[in-house]
């Protein structure tokens, strides 16, 4: 799994971190969006 753009903030659940990283990148978002969830499903 790639780095997160931004360090997160003390600890936030993986679905939350998913959906910020989400609306950072616009373009393309679903698509890393659906990358996260086989990662954390796997």
């Amino acid at each position: 799994m790639p780095p997160s753009p931004l360090p997160p903030p003390i600890s936030i659940p993986k679905t939350i971190e998913a959906k910020d990283i989400g609306k950072q990148m616009p373009q393309g978002g679903n698509k890393h969006k659906e990358e996260l969830a086989k990662v954390m499903k796997a």
